[in-house]
């Protein structure tokens, strides 16, 4: 082959890839200008950007470049597709969840693990002697204001999911201490006259049972929240018997029913 004939051909080759790259790189603005959102708010939770109006002052100009950049990266052209195929890719293809706040664990199970959840779940950091009487004097100060008004108050810590099914965090977790802040927080109370109520052990018994945690959210299903609201009412009722029973199980009409991926999904982008 000619040099001038190879020359040409490997021209023609770098126009069509840096034609086909801008082409890709503009889609996502060509889409915008076009109309068309790629948001997808009901996958995220929390509040997407809007768009920012456009003032008359130079510090409300000033701040539009920031504004709009704001928008764009909540709202460009297939932001929801493109969010979604990348949490597929690491959670199908790799085996690793694609947000740093949410934990893999076993056999299709997620767990929440921002805001310090890891180390809750370790129990690698107990409250000391001072922070358990800080706790003891807290609950207590709330519960004397509101029986000086007449009203009944029950403590209750709801436990989060991995105290519920620790056997299904990943093995790479370890707990360090068997004895956790929620239990110091109730040996804290005993013996201070504030009515509490433990609902681990309701939880614990009925999980064999029945599944009262969801595995791609944070928060009990039904069946955990009326366990709860039992113990929770027996409480108060102990407190003020006037109080109406707890509704029972055999009150309900067991339903099945496929449920939108909840909010752990959500945030791995795969909630949709």
């Amino acid at each position: 082959m000619r040099p001038d004939v190879h020359e040409r051909g490997q021209r023609a080759t770098n126009i069509t890839l840096v034609t086909l790259f801008l082409a890709v790189i503009s889609l996502p603005l060509a889409a915008n200008l076009a109309g068309f959102d790629g948001a997808d708010p009901g996958a995220e939770n929390r509040e997407l950007a809007t768009f920012p109006t456009i003032g008359r002052s130079w510090s409300a100009i000033a701040r539009l470049p920031d504004g709009v950049s704001l928008w764009f990266e909540d709202h460009f052209g297939f932001r929801a597709a493109l969010v979604r195929w990348y949490g597929e890719s690491r959670l199908f293809l790799l085996g690793v969840s694609p947000s740093a706040a949410v934990v893999k664990g076993r056999n299709g199970w997620f767990f929440y693990g921002d805001d310090k959840s890891i180390e809750d779940y370790a129990n690698d950091e107990p409250l000391s002697a001072e922070g358990m009487a800080n706790w003891r004097a807290a609950v207590t100060r709330a519960s004397d204001w509101l029986k000086g008004r007449g009203i009944a108050y029950v403590f209750t810590i709801a436990p989060d999911k991995h105290v519920v099914y620790p056997e299904e965090m990943p093995s790479s977790l370890a707990r360090i201490r068997a004895r956790s802040r929620t239990d110091q927080v109730y040996e804290a109370l005993h013996g201070s006259g504030v009515a509490s109520v433990d609902v681990r052990p309701a939880l614990l018994e009925a999980k064999p049972h029945e599944r009262i945690y969801q595995r791609t959210d944070t928060h009990w299903n039904d069946r955990g929240a009326l366990l709860a609201y039992q113990q929770i009412l027996d409480a108060v009722r102990a407190q003020v018997p006037s109080t109406p029973a707890a509704w029972t199980c055999a009150e309900f009409r067991p339903v099945t029913r496929d449920v939108e991926a909840l909010d752990l999904a959500g945030m791995m982008g795969l909630k949709r």
